[in-house]
């Protein structure tokens, strides 16, 4: 391992034994007030987003970097969708989440509410900070979706 990845990883091992677990991401909307946290609504984060749907996770895979002090930059969710509520899209999807503090970490075999926007590579993401979660855990979320996929008929379509 080189001197300066060793450092890096000392750093990022000391801080989570520091603070006794892994740092949370912040989520701040830098859009009108940057010192402000952002926490979007269910309707802001519907209308802003390219997908909606509930699926379970089937695999994930590590893209490795040796720039990355954990050694892997992202991890890309295989996604088996089982419920669109927004958007056209493929009956599986895949997912990138950021090795990164705003990453969204998913579990394979637990099904999951999400919320899904594209980034400028027009990779698909699941925002941190968002109203995605697991389904279990997701009832009032759900139920909010359903109001607003039946104010909005064309958003159930998938293929």
């Amino acid at each position: 391992m080189q001197k300066s990845n060793f450092i890096k990883l000392f750093f990022v091992m000391s801080i989570a034994l520091l603070t006794g677990q892994c740092a949370k991401s912040l989520c701040y909307d830098y859009s009108s007030n940057p010192s402000r946290p952002a926490h979007l609504t269910i309707e802001e984060e519907y209308k802003l987003s390219e997908f909606v749907a509930k699926g379970t996770v089937l695999s994930e895979q590590k893209i490795s970097s040796t720039d990355d002090p954990i050694g892997y930059e992202a991890t890309l969710y295989t996604i088996k969708i089982s419920k669109v509520f927004k958007g056209i899209i493929k009956s599986k999807l895949t997912i990138r989440s950021e090795n990164t503090s705003s990453r969204f970490p998913m579990n394979i075999g637990r099904s999951y509410i999400i919320f899904v926007k594209k980034d400028n590579n027009d990779d698909l993401f699941i925002d941190n900070c968002g109203n995605s979660g697991e389904t279990k855990k997701s009832h009032a979320i759900i139920q909010k979706v359903l109001t607003l996929n039946s104010d909005n008929k064309n958003g159930n379509k998938r293929h």
